[in-house]
């Protein structure tokens, strides 16, 4: 993913190590969350429920927060895909796409050399862009029509995705909320399924 900006201070596993960490993700959150006031959460959510379709992107360390936006958001509602796929280009998945539709890109750093051009191919398709980001793309949200910092500083050598998480998980929650009885139903075909097919350990 990149070589990572943090250095380690106090051996992670010691007592200060881990005291720091927890001091630090708090500040993170606090942070996001301060960054969702005045009404970005409320924007975001609410694209998200009225589009049409949505189209998660993400590369590199962004992908794996992309994905379980996905996995969480095709909980509460249809039509969520993930791009790119496997040996697919990302024009494939853009081809398609319209005003009704929303695009939730996520780039934190190290993001492909290229970024800056896939953000503003996403907005030409006319389709609503929300850019889930961190301070190293501060430059990059004024092209988005909503944007979001996540914090990624831990005192450990390696950026901590803890806030990227919970935002997935705030988001998700709040678009489940917003049509609770559609969500519920949906939710209860899916297990349905997962138990038709005994797919999940335990159902």
């Amino acid at each position: 993913a990149g070589t990572p900006l943090g250095a380690a201070g106090a051996p992670a596993a010691s007592p200060e190590g881990v005291a720091a960490l927890l001091a630090s993700e708090r500040e993170n959150l606090s942070r996001l969350l301060d960054a969702l006031a005045g009404g970005t959460l409320h924007a975001i959510v609410t694209a998200l429920v009225e589009a049409r379709e949505v189209l998660v992107v993400g590369y590199r360390n962004s992908y794996p927060v992309a994905l379980h936006l996905r996995e969480q958001l095709v909980q509460c509602r249809g039509r969520v895909r993930i791009a790119p796929q496997p040996g697919q280009s990302l024009g494939e998945d853009l081809a398609d796409l319209g005003a009704d539709d929303v695009v939730v890109l996520v780039g934190f750093r190290r993001r492909p050399a290229r970024f800056a051009e896939i953000l503003d191919a996403v907005v030409a398709t006319g389709a609503r862009c929300i850019l889930i980001t961190d301070p190293s793309g501060r430059a990059l949200a004024a092209r988005a029509d909503l944007a979001v910092e996540c914090p990624l500083e831990s005192p450990a050598a390696f950026d901590s995705y803890a806030s990227a998480m919970s935002l997935v998980s705030l988001v998700a929650s709040a678009v489940l909320g917003a049509d609770i009885r559609r969500g519920r139903s949906r939710i209860a075909g899916i297990d349905a399924t997962y138990r038709g097919l005994a797919e999940i350990e335990g159902m």
